[in-house]
């Protein structure tokens, strides 16, 4: 699991607590959203900008959902740089949308078991908080499982809509 660790937040001296944790655990997952919107808009804007300025211009792998395919660019200055710069917005633009999808799973540690628990009735929250132990095993049990893929179908969902936009808006 690498370097992710939870981070130790105090939210007792902040007024309504709970509503506070909900705010703070929503904060990575929304900059992870933050960062893919970033990077469609730029993606946009390049491929926009480059069927605009050069008709002629030939661009593949730019909105296709193949992602092992770098994309490939010709006929316009920069060539060298335009597509290796996309190919990494566009990687930037799925690593994003699946971190954030990721972290709102609701299993201890990740955010979204914070927010669930909170969400909750108190009573509840507490009961829930006590799977907090075993979240490890949880985890590793939905994966071998398979119901994590089910879990992450969210990824697709949101991607989709954002590559239909790059299909329309760009002719590559």
């Amino acid at each position: 699991f690498g370097w992710a660790r939870p981070v130790p937040v105090s939210v007792e001296n902040l007024p309504r607590p709970r509503r506070a944790h909900v705010l703070i655990s929503i904060a990575g997952p929304g900059s992870n959203l933050l960062l893919a919107a970033a990077s469609l808009s730029l993606l946009l804007f390049l491929g926009c900008v480059v069927s605009f300025a050069y008709p002629n211009a030939v661009v593949g792998n730019f909105a296709t959902l193949d992602f092992t395919a770098a994309v490939t660019a010709s006929g316009f200055p920069l060539t060298v740089a335009f597509g290796p710069f996309c190919t990494i917005l566009k990687l930037s633009l799925v690593i994003n949308v699946f971190l954030a999808c990721f972290n709102m799973i609701p299993i201890p540690p990740l955010d979204g078991s914070w927010v669930l628990q909170h969400l909750f009735p108190f009573t509840v929250g507490r009961l829930y908080e006590t799977l907090r132990p075993y979240s490890l095993i949880i985890f590793v049990a939905l994966i071998y499982s398979g119901v994590l893929e089910y879990l992450l179908y969210p990824v697709a969902i949101a991607l989709a809509p954002a590559f239909l936009l790059l299909v329309t808006a760009t002719p590559y």
